[in-house]
């Protein structure tokens, strides 16, 4: 992409650290306070017409179990003015995780192996409903779901992507991603972003 294209914050993380639950719920109160602070701060930068492209903070992250790292993720993303976070390996089916001010959108869910209890795989993003109210999924594969932001003078199409480790899936999970990226780069902005095992090319 070129310049005008550039994002404000781009986040990629594999692990958070552990805390207990109530280190973590304190944590997210004081976050959501600083929060307030900042949205205070920047309500001028928020009113003008800004390209999406340049004003959307973004975090991919590998969960390995959503459920659990549900309220530390939070944390972060009031601690960093995320506003959309992708997802991977939720390893959740049928759940939603949307908050008072998140908004869940699952993408693909993968059913336990034979004699396994845990979700396999699992995409999805949570999206900041007060930035982007009227975010949408757009598509879901079996390796990719694909996000619609509305933009004021260009939409923004984000991809989160799973790719796991076994050669097999290489191919298909790799034209899945380029199928999505050539339909949606029409469009708008096209990003991808997500866990591709080292499947870069």
């Amino acid at each position: 992409t070129d310049e005008s294209d550039s994002f404000q914050n781009t986040s990629c993380a594999d692990d958070v650290p552990r805390t207990s639950t109530a280190d973590k719920k304190k944590r997210l109160a004081d976050s959501k306070a600083r929060s307030r602070v900042r949205k205070k701060r920047s309500s001028r930068r928020r009113r003008r017409k800004i390209p999406v492209s340049q004003d959307a903070s973004l975090l991919f992250w590998n969960a390995r179990g959503i459920e659990t790292e549900l309220v530390e993720l939070l944390v972060r993303l009031e601690d960093e003015d995320i506003d959309v976070a992708a997802v991977m390996e939720t390893k959740v089916i049928g759940t939603d995780l949307s908050t008072p001010d998140w908004k869940w959108f699952p993408g693909p869910e993968a059913l336990p192996k034979a004699g396994g209890s845990t979700p396999r795989m699992g995409l999805g993003f949570l999206v900041r409903s007060a930035r982007f109210p009227l975010a949408s999924v757009v598509s879901k594969g079996k390796y990719t779901v694909w996000l619609h932001l509305p933009g004021e003078e260009r939409d923004l199409f984000l991809c989160s992507a799973y790719i796991p480790v076994y050669n097999r899936d290489k191919a298909p999970a790799l034209k899945e991603i380029w199928e999505g990226y050539r339909e949606y780069s029409k469009k708008g902005l096209a990003v991808i972003g997500g866990d591709l095992n080292a499947r870069c090319s």
